[in-house]
């Protein structure tokens, strides 16, 4: 009998006895055989990253988020906007897919910062007022406005309604002025009374101390 013959006669014990052979092999010396595996996606995840959110969101703060957050995750889990938020700035300014990294800072400006001409635009966070050579820095508040301009109103002596008639300062800024008076100069106006330094800076020549 011929090899051909031989091995078209006995295929299927030939076939029978190889796989048997395999599957005895693989059991009990495992590492004689390896099956080869295709290499999937890396495995190691990145680290969270952290954002502080501030501004007109419900609960501002630094949040811990994963790294392909948007963000518009990142409103979401501060609460979402105020009710102060500026819409118009939101709209045109803000895009919510975009991707966040680590370290950033997020701000979501008030509708009383965007409300300057018509334009909706944030008013500067940097202070540029005249230090007035009468002004007092130190020590207990001057009880009277001289080097101010007359018809200004005085943070420490002012009634809510006087407060509350100054630009971008409504009826809860004003309580919070009261609230937290006397001042002695700007900065402690800043520090003390909760106000952001944008809206101080839109009533700095409306007010003396």
């Amino acid at each position: 009998m011929g090899v051909l013959s031989f091995l078209k006669a006995y295929s299927f014990h030939i076939i029978a006895l190889t796989l048997f052979l395999v599957v005895t092999l693989y059991k009990f010396f495992p590492k004689t055989i390896q099956i080869p595996t295709v290499p999937g996606p890396s495995q190691t995840s990145l680290p969270n990253i952290y954002i502080d959110l501030s501004g007109a969101v419900e609960k501002p703060g630094v949040y811990e988020m994963v790294p392909t957050s948007r963000v518009g995750d990142l409103i979401e889990k501060g609460g979402g906007f105020s009710k102060n938020a500026s819409p118009l700035w939101v709209s045109r300014n803000m895009n919510l897919a975009k991707s966040l990294t680590d370290g950033q800072k997020i701000y979501i400006p008030f509708e009383w910062e965007t409300q300057e001409d018509g334009k909706c635009l944030i008013t500067s966070l940097l202070l540029d007022i005249p230090t007035s050579p009468n002004r007092q820095t130190t020590g207990a508040p001057p009880t009277q406005t001289e080097g101010f301009p007359s018809g200004t109103t005085n943070v420490n002596t002012a009634t809510l309604e006087e407060l509350d008639a100054l630009s971008g300062i409504g009826p809860v800024y004003a309580q919070k002025i009261i609230d937290n008076r006397s001042y002695a100069n700007v900065t402690e106006l800043i520090e003390k009374s909760g106000l952001s330094e944008s809206t101080i800076n839109k009533i700095s020549t409306q007010i003396s101390f």
